[in-house]
């Protein structure tokens, strides 16, 4: 399977509904051009200028690989897990990990919670 804006939010409702209970709203999709990432979670707030600002998440996977399925689900499935616990415990994910950005020290995310939703 080749990360693509169709096979992407198929593989997000299938695991949205397998695992996650529905529970995640769909997020933004986007295609990563590189071999050196697999897939990543971001969120942002929307443009400056505006009086409001919104925020958006986006999951995207790189297209430069053919995956076999399960290779892609669990791909996405780690994705997830960032998106869920960016939603239900920030301090998780990215409180810290300005934290330690600031001492130099780059931080993967993968904390005890993420461990332990994905081991489960």
């Amino acid at each position: 399977m080749i990360a693509d804006y169709n096979t992407m939010p198929h593989m997000f409702w299938e695991c949205n509904q397998l695992y996650f209970n529905h529970q995640l709203r769909t997020p933004k999709f986007g295609l990563m051009h590189t071999y050196r990432n697999l897939g990543k979670f971001e969120y942002r707030w929307g443009e400056k200028n505006k009086p409001v600002k919104k925020r958006y998440m986006s999951i995207l996977m790189s297209d430069y690989f053919d995956f076999d399925e399960k290779t892609f689900r669990n791909i996405m499935v780690h994705e997830m897990i960032h998106y869920y616990l960016y939603l239900n415990n920030p301090s998780e994910c990215s409180a810290f990990s300005r934290f330690l950005r600031l001492f130099g020290i780059k931080s993967s995310d993968h904390g005890p919670e993420f461990m332990a939703m994905a081991q489960s």
